[in-house]
């Protein structure tokens, strides 16, 4: 479900620009709740104020599945017991996710377990309370490409080998080594580095499939999205 913007910075004074989209975004929410008949929620979602979207689901018990992203549930001293590059990302004052930890893990995991949701997991099996869910389902990490074409690199081709990295959460993914090596290998090689970011889905896209090489991120050790959509 495409949720419309609920943020307040297009407010007009009287705030009815923000009640306008948080009828349409419950509006859009009951509609599509009452046509499915399994809900899966990708990440946590705050669709309707006052706990009125999960008082919904309770209410139409409509079986659901809840796949968590790390930043939902991660907690920073499980992370860095297995990950010794994830502490010096984590006490960046410009961590892009600082209000991870156990507290914020544990309440996202008891909404869905309150839902009676099952959970599918990727990659954020040791975070899963399996108290919670003593029940859960592994699969591969989903992506959001549709009907992709593969587009393999020439072995003709002249020019700079183009590297391409979505810097969407710099600190987070380690943006900065990134950086830091192409400009080392800057020295001996023709590369060039493209940053994605603050740009539509369609040319990040279009960036990914004209790159020689995608970078995704140096820190959490697992593969995100992008680097599926890169293949």
């Amino acid at each position: 479900i495409d949720l419309p913007n609920l943020s307040r910075k297009s407010d007009n004074p009287w705030g009815l620009s923000l009640w306008r989209r948080k009828v349409s975004c419950a509006c859009v929410f009951f509609r599509h709740l009452l046509w499915a008949d399994i809900v899966h929620c990708y990440s946590d979602f705050k669709a309707l104020p006052f706990r009125l979207d999960q008082l919904l689901l309770k209410a139409l018990r409509k079986p659901g599945v809840i796949e968590f992203q790390g930043s939902d549930i991660r907690i920073p001293s499980v992370e860095t017991a297995t990950n010794p590059y994830f502490r010096p990302a984590y006490l960046d004052p410009q961590y892009e996710y600082p209000f991870e930890g156990p507290a914020v893990s544990l309440k996202r995991q008891r909404k869905f377990a309150s839902l009676g949701f099952r959970p599918v997991v990727s990659g954020a099996l040791p975070l899963l309370d399996r108290g919670l869910f003593p029940e859960f389902s592994i699969v591969f990490h989903p992506s959001l490409v549709r009907d992709a074409v593969p587009a393999f690199p020439s072995a003709q081709k002249t020019g700079p080998v183009i590297i391409a990295h979505a810097a969407s959460a710099p600190v987070a993914k380690g943006t900065k080594y990134i950086v830091r090596a192409v400009e080392n290998l800057k020295k001996k090689y023709a590369i060039e580095l493209v940053l994605i970011r603050n740009m539509p889905l369609s040319l990040a896209l279009k960036t990914i499939e004209d790159c020689d090489i995608y970078v995704d991120q140096m820190i959490w050790g697992g593969y995100a999205v992008t680097a599926q959509q890169a293949l």
